[in-house]
């Protein structure tokens, strides 16, 4: 009878556990989350095929033409985001992080009213033939400020104002990021200093620019592209332009590394009020650099197309022993209200 007893409690507690198992909710799988066309919020989970709002483990796939959907008010987290053409995605006061590292853009995104496009886990390629509309003018517009990294494909275009970057994220362009509207700008904030990031762990030559650029930056439009403290490589084909009526802004502890810097009309390339870096670099034909109250160094080679100034304060410095400043442009030295200066260190 004891040995009953004992064999009695310990099939009781077995059916106990299946029973308790059996009634624990299943874990969540990831899923494939289609929408299901017209325009409505995230949170509606009677439009998503998987029955849920999607989160962190989840493809959202928006590929129904005509649909926008809007994340108001929130912090969202998608694995990845499909936005086919003719759809629209619109955040607004929103946090929305990518953990699968892919964002395939066919149609537009709007980032706006105090919103951040995030990586999740790593760097975040964005690909396709979309725009992504950066809009700061109630509050910020952010793209990357928690780390990690994006990229953007040869079919994108970044246009507006807002931030890309925030010292925080990798980054590297084959597209167009244009700041082309008036009176405001886009800040460029890679990781990293002038001298880039450690070893491998960013992009160009040796993995150490914080921005690697195959496309264009530009300024357009009465707008400011705003270049701010980090090391930026070109490719050999990379342009950074300001046109018409439009600036690009030097800052401080930037560099510059290879490809062309370019203005057209009144559009002109400002280094002024800090320290920056050319590193064999090519001012196009026609293209103004102004530099003033400001000390730019000069390493290895400036190849001068157009019209350099250095005013006010203001000194064209080699950071190498040996620099070579060659081209058919124009250097004019003015120091009607202070110094001008070539070579002193």
């Amino acid at each position: 009878m004891r040995i009953n007893r004992i064999s009695l409690r310990l099939g009781t507690s077995i059916t106990a556990v299946a029973l308790g198992a059996a009634l624990l909710p299943a874990p969540a799988l990831a899923a494939t989350c289609n929408w299901g066309g017209g325009s409505d919020f995230w949170t509606t989970i009677a439009k998503w095929s998987c029955g849920v709002v999607p989160g962190s483990g989840d493809d959202a796939v928006i590929t129904t033409p005509g649909s926008t959907v809007t994340l108001s008010g929130l912090v969202a987290n998608a694995a990845t985001v499909n936005l086919g053409v003719g759809n629209g995605f619109v955040l607004s006061n929103s946090f929305l992080t990518i953990y699968n590292n892919a964002f395939t853009n066919n149609g537009s995104v709007t980032i706006g009213n105090g919103s951040q496009l995030r990586s999740g886990s790593g760097t975040v390629a964005l690909t396709g033939s979309g725009t992504i509309i950066l809009d700061d003018t109630a509050s910020y517009a952010h793209i990357g400020d928690t780390g990690g990294g994006f990229t953007f494909a040869s079919g994108q275009t970044v246009r507006g104002s807002g931030n890309i970057g925030l010292n925080q994220a990798i980054l590297s362009n084959a597209g167009l990021i244009s700041a082309n509207v008036a009176t405001r700008s886009i800040s460029l904030d890679a990781a990293g200093g002038n001298g880039g990031v450690s070893a491998g762990t960013g992009f160009g030559t040796g993995g150490i620019a914080g921005m690697y650029n195959s496309g264009t930056l530009q300024a357009a439009s009465g707008g400011t592209l705003s270049v701010e403290g980090g090391l930026y490589e070109n490719s050999a084909g990379g342009v950074i332009e300001a046109l018409a009526g439009s600036v690009v802004s030097l800052n401080g502890d930037s560099r510059i590394v290879n490809g062309t810097l370019r203005s057209t009309g009144t559009g002109v390339i400002n280094a002024h009020g800090a320290t920056q870096y050319l590193n064999s670099v090519t001012l196009a034909s026609g293209s103004k650099l102004d530099v003033n109250n400001d000390f730019l160094y000069l390493t290895t080679v400036l190849t001068n197309n157009g019209t350099v100034t250095v005013a006010n304060a203001s000194q064209l410095r080699s950071e190498t022993a040996a620099l070579s400043i060659g081209g058919t442009g124009t250097i004019i030295l003015d120091d009607t209200s202070s110094y001008a200066q070539i070579g002193s260190t």
